[in-house]
């Protein structure tokens, strides 16, 4: 073979073996998923559920499972009847099942649902946290006693807030404790109190049985323990957190807490995340890194997203911070990329539901590249009353879900703008719905009401 003959078969066989790396580059291009960024943004909506006649604003949880298969779970209240969040005459709970992405569900028995209050760890023990009743013994006596007196007896067990007659509000204020009482969102003749003790248990045995675990630090509650957030935060094998929110007895302002075991369940203690002189820190979402780092999202009473970081796994917290995010109820859920992304009903014009990302672990938020999921929505506190759950899939692409008024024209005595709303309308109809979308989608806001 001479020198010249070698130098082109060598040039063949090199042009040869770039022809076979570029046909396996199209063929994995064609057959992986595209990473969502790269993507032309897109997002769609859909109707989940709708029930005529009753009012369905709740959903309590949602899951994805490992196919990319999503759990929702919606409750409905009828609306010839009470329902707030005091307590509710008639629900309905179904569980919900899609298998496409969102696109379409289908009803399946409650059971298939995972206790939100349960969590499973790596070694296989399975730890409990709920809140239980907590009014002292004789003030529930009285509580019962002047509740037949007034006529309301059958309202001592409702499930929801502890129920009293109104006349006992001023005396139950006195007491220290957390007193609703205003109309017509409760009944005449009715105020509610919300006061609990938390119950943890362990189960080593699949939850066959369940034995009592310890709770230390926890005060006598004027308010709360409300665990708004189902997710327990696992850092490492033996440290569990979950968030919650409440007031101590005596206490005006409601707190943010996390309860925290360093022993896989057996041990908990009750320690203070956050708290604001003069505002209600309500409804705390948590998302936690393996290094320790745990960030908190609260809901507060000035309207404000607030955020809480602890960088010893909850041991300790900063001061909470304020955000720009305007929006409650939120929820929070860290991406695949490691952004998070924060979830919130909007209830001023115009309404709906949006989200915002953080690209630093919750220092900072890109409000200017707000996600407007929903703007055409009446503004009422019914939008999203437990705030979208979003769920992220496998090819990348997010799925939320959330709750809108299905009403949407001005009636007569309605008073909105940007500011402020006043809805001349008894009930509401609400109906369950998402939307699916890229994590590159963005929509500017097409216009500002005068």
């Amino acid at each position: 073979m001479t020198p010249a003959k070698h130098k082109l078969d060598w040039a063949t066989h090199r042009r040869r073996i770039c022809r076979f790396i570029l046909s396996v580059g199209l063929i994995l291009s064609c057959t992986l998923p595209i990473a969502a960024a790269d993507e032309p943004p897109w997002k769609w909506d859909v109707t989940i559920f709708e029930k005529p006649g009753w009012n369905t604003a709740w959903l309590p949880a949602i899951k994805l499972l490992p196919n990319d298969d999503i759990l929702l779970q919606v409750e409905a209240y009828n609306e010839a009847k009470y329902h707030d969040d005091f307590y509710v005459d008639e629900a309905d709970l179904r569980t919900l099942l899609s298998k496409d992405g969102g696109r379409s569900w289908k009803e399946v028995p409650n059971e298939v649902f995972p206790s939100p209050s349960v969590v499973t760890l790596d070694n296989g023990a399975m730890l409990r946290l709920t809140a239980v009743f907590g009014l002292p013994a004789a003030l529930d006596k009285r509580r019962r006693e002047r509740l037949e007196k007034a006529g309301l007896g059958h309202l001592a067990d409702v499930d929801g807030w502890t129920i009293f007659p109104e006349a006992m509000a001023t005396e139950l204020r006195e007491m220290g404790y957390g007193v609703h009482d205003s109309h017509p969102s409760l009944p005449v003749g009715q105020c509610a109190v919300t006061t609990k003790k938390i119950k943890a248990e362990r189960s080593s045995d699949g939850g066959k049985t369940w034995t009592p675990a310890t709770v230390t630090g926890p005060p006598a509650f004027g308010r709360g323990p409300g665990f708004w957030d189902h997710n327990f935060a696992t850092i490492g094998e033996h440290t569990v957190l979950r968030a919650f929110a409440g007031h101590e007895l005596g206490g005006g302002d409601v707190w943010a807490y996390v309860v925290r075991s360093t022993d896989g369940g057996r041990n908990w203690k009750v320690i203070k995340a956050a708290a604001v002189p003069g505002l209600h820190l309500d409804e705390p979402e948590m998302i936690a890194w393996p290094d320790g780092r745990v960030l908190l999202t609260i809901r507060a009473s000035d309207y404000h997203v607030y955020t809480a970081v602890s960088k010893d796994g909850g041991l300790t917290w900063g001061k909470p911070v304020k955000t720009d995010i305007v929006g409650q109820p939120q929820r929070s859920l860290l991406l695949k990329d490691g952004k998070v992304l924060c979830t919130y009903a909007y209830r001023m014009l115009p309404a709906g539901a949006r989200g915002c990302y953080s690209y630093d672990r919750g220092k900072t938020w890109d409000l200017e590249n707000e996600i407007i999921l929903r703007n055409d929505i009446i503004p009422t506190y019914w939008i999203s009353g437990m705030g979208p759950r979003t769920v992220q899939l496998n090819d990348g692409t997010l799925f939320s879900a959330y709750t809108i008024v299905r009403v949407v024209e001005e009636k007569e005595g309605d008073h909105i703008t940007n500011v402020d709303f006043s809805v001349n309308r008894a009930r509401y109809h609400c109906v369950a719905v998402g939307s699916r979308y890229t994590e590159n989608y963005a929509q500017p806001l097409p216009w500002k009401r005068k």
